[in-house]
């Protein structure tokens, strides 16, 4: 079996890390961000040791965005609440 070396990573280097592999945002979370979250979309709820959530984003180019479609419900869009702090 291959030996795994591990390497403890600074928030930094995993933010920087993901924009060098095409991320256009990227962001760490405290899992005390997440109080609010419905059952079944907490963080805990499909790892129960999670301590932090990481973000990866990437830009679609605007030919993919049919406007309409988020009027009727067929996606869901998720944003920060106005009042979190930017993790950026």
């Amino acid at each position: 079996m291959p030996q795994v070396h591990e390497k403890i990573m600074t928030a930094n280097e995993i933010k920087r890390a993901a924009l060098e592999v095409g991320a256009d945002s990227s962001g760490i979370a405290p899992i005390d961000s997440f109080y609010s979250a419905p059952k079944g979309f907490h963080p805990r709820d499909i790892y129960s040791e999670c301590q932090s959530v990481l973000e990866f984003a990437k830009k679609l180019p605007s030919e993919y965005w049919e406007p309409e479609r988020f009027l009727h419900g067929q996606y869901c869009l998720c944003g920060m609440p106005a009042n979190w702090p930017d993790w950026g």
